[in-house]
């Protein structure tokens, strides 16, 4: 917790993606979630990233389940 876990280097590469690929991030604080969504929008990429708040550990495996590809940053 409190560490960089490669967030913003994956909204750097969304460019280089098919222009389809939408990615999901669940986790971290209010005051993350802002800074990663301003930091989206620097990038011109805010429309495909999408960014929720800390989840309960049931409810987790619904957006897992949602995900073509999935990365954890531990």
């Amino acid at each position: 917790m409190g560490m960089e876990k490669g967030i913003a280097l994956m909204i750097r590469a969304l460019p280089l993606i098919a222009r389809d690929t939408i990615m999901l991030f669940v986790g971290g604080t209010e005051q993350e979630i802002r800074e990663y969504e301003k930091f989206a929008q620097t990038e011109g990429v805010s429309s495909r990233c999408l960014f929720f708040g800390r989840k309960k550990t049931r409810e987790l495996a619904r957006y897992e389940q949602a995900a073509d590809a999935l990365a954890i940053p531990y």
